[in-house]
C-alpha cells in the first residue's frame, strides 16, 4: 500500500509553531476570565458574544464577592452597634470593600477591552479562517493522492502545482499569523499593568482602613496585632530568570512545500548501507534536494542489540545530543524526543533535520530542538 504524501519540514514547523501559537491565545482567553471570575455563573460580563466594538465595551451590572462580604460587615455592624471599636471598624471596612467592588468591576472590563476584546478576535477571525484554509488543503492533497496513480503525467503536473500554489498560500498565513501573534506580549504587558494598578487601588484602600482600626483600637486601650511580613519564597531576579530560545521563528526556506507519493526504489539483497546509501539513487536525488524529504522515506529499524538500549548506555565518545525542547513525531519517519533527553547522532542529511535513535528507534528531528554534546565526526 502506497505510503500518503506529506509537506516539507518548514511547512510542517511552521504549522506546529502555528498551532501552539492557537492554543496559547485560547488558554490565555480561557484562563485569565477564571482567574478574574473563578465562578462561571459571574463569567457573564466576560464573554465577547459579538466582534463589534460596542460589544467588547459593553457593561452591565456584575456581582462581585466583595459585595457580599461588604454587605455582611455592614448588617452586623448595625446588629452590633457603631458606638464601640467592634461596630466602627465592621463599618469602615464594610464601606471600603463596597469600594474595592467598584475597582475589581472596572478592572474586569479594562481588561476586556484591553487584552480579551484583541484576542478573541484574532481567535474568531484570523484562526477560524486559517483552519478553513488548512482542511481545504488537506482535501486537495488527499484527493492528489487518490489521483496521481490513475492519470497522466500531465493531469499531475497540473495537480500538483494547484496543490503547491494552496499549501504556499496555507503557510504564508500562518506565517503571517506567526509574526502578528508574536508581538501578543503588548497585551500581556497591558494586563500586568492593569493587575498592578489595581493592586496598588486596592493598597491605597486598604492601608488608611488598617490605620484607622489601629488608632481606634489604640485609643480604646487594646492590644494591636504584631505587623504582617511576607518572606517570598524566591526573589525578583529569580522570577526574571527566563530564556528566550522558545521564541524562535523557524528559519525560512526557499524549498517547495509539497512532497508527493515517489515510489520506493527496490533493495538489493546484498546491499547492506542505510536507507540513504549510496547505492540508492532514489535517496540519494531527495537528500541532493533543497526542503529534503527524507522524513517521510524514512523506516524505522530495530537490531537486537538496540532492544536493550537506555539513556545511560551510549558510549562517551559516541555523537550524542541533548533535546531542548519537546519533539513529538507527527509524520512517518519522525523521532520523538523529549526534553532533557539524550539522543545519539546517526547522520545529518541537511542543515535542518539530525537523525537519531531513541531506545532502538531510529527517526529524524529538528536540529534547532537539540544542544549538540559530541558532534558527528
Amino acid at each position: 500500500m502506497a505510503k500518503p504524501s506529506t509537506f516539507d519540514a518548514d511547512f510542517l514547523i511552521t504549522e506546529k509553531t502555528y498551532k501552539a501559537l492557537e492554543q496559547l491565545l485560547n488558554d490565555l482567553v480561557k484562563y485569565v476570565v477564571i482567574y478574574l471570575q473563578p465562578k462561571s455563573k459571574n463569567q457573564k460580563h466576560l464573554v465577547i458574544e459579538t466582534m463589534s466594538y460596542t460589544n467588547i465595551l459593553r457593561k452591565e451590572r456584575v456581582t462581585q464577592f466583595e459585595e457580599g462580604l461588604a454587605e455582611m460587615l455592614l448588617k452586623n455592624a448595625h446588629a452590633n452597634g457603631i458606638e464601640n471599636v467592634l461596630g466602627m471598624a465592621l463599618q469602615r471596612t464594610g464601606d471600603v470593600f463596597h469600594c474595592v467592588a467598584k475597582i475589581k468591576t472596572e478592572r474586569d472590563y479594562l481588561i476586556k477591552s484591553r487584552f480579551l476584546g484583541p484576542l478573541t478576535t484574532a481567535i474568531r477571525t484570523e484562526v477560524k479562517e486559517i483552519n478553513h484554509q488548512r482542511e481545504k488543503l488537506e482535501r486537495k492533497r488527499r484527493e492528489y493522492d487518490a489521483c496521481v496513480h490513475k492519470s497522466s503525467e500531465n493531469a499531475k503536473k497540473i495537480a500538483q502545482k494547484k496543490l503547491d500554489i494552496s499549501t504556499e498560500d496555507v503557510a504564508l498565513r500562518m506565517k503571517n499569523f506567526i509574526e502578528a501573534n508574536r508581538k501578543r506580549v503588548f497585551e500581556l504587558l497591558t494586563l500586568i499593568n492593569v493587575l498592578r494598578e489595581y493592586q496598588h487601588e486596592y493598597g491605597n484602600l486598604l492601608k488608611p482602613l488598617g490605620d484607622q482600626v489601629a488608632m481606634a483600637m489604640e485609643g480604646a486601650g487594646l492590644e494591636l496585632p504584631e505587623p504582617i511580613k511576607l518572606s517570598p519564597v524566591h526573589t525578583f531576579n529569580d522570577t526574571l530568570n527566563i530564556t528566550h530560545d522558545s521564541i524562535e521563528v523557524a528559519k525560512q526556506t526557499g524549498s517547495g512545500r509539497f512532497i508527493p507519493n515517489l515510489p520506493e526504489p527496490p533493495k538489493k539483497k546484498d546491499d547492506k548501507k542505510s536507507l540513504f546509501g549510496q547505492n540508492n539513487l532514489m535517496a540519494k536525488s531527495i537528500v541532493s534536494r533543497p526542503g529534503s524529504a527524507e522524513l517521510v522515506r524514512h523506516e524505522y529499524t530495530t537490531r537486537l542489540d538496540d532492544s536493550f538500549s537506555t539513556q545511560d548506555s551510549i558510549l562517551p565518545d559516541q555523537p550524542l545530543c541533548i533535546a531542548l525542547y519537546d519533539f513529538e513525531a507527527e509524520n512517518y519517519g519522525e523521532l520523538t524526543i523529549v526534553e532533557g533527553q539524550k539522543v545519539e547522532l546517526l547522520s545529518q542529511p541537511d542543515n535542518e533535520w539530525f537523525e537519531g535513535r531513541v531506545d532502538g528507534k531510529i527517526g529524524f528531528f529538528p536540529i534547532r530542538y537539540v544542544r549538540v554534546i559530541v558532534p558527528l565526526k
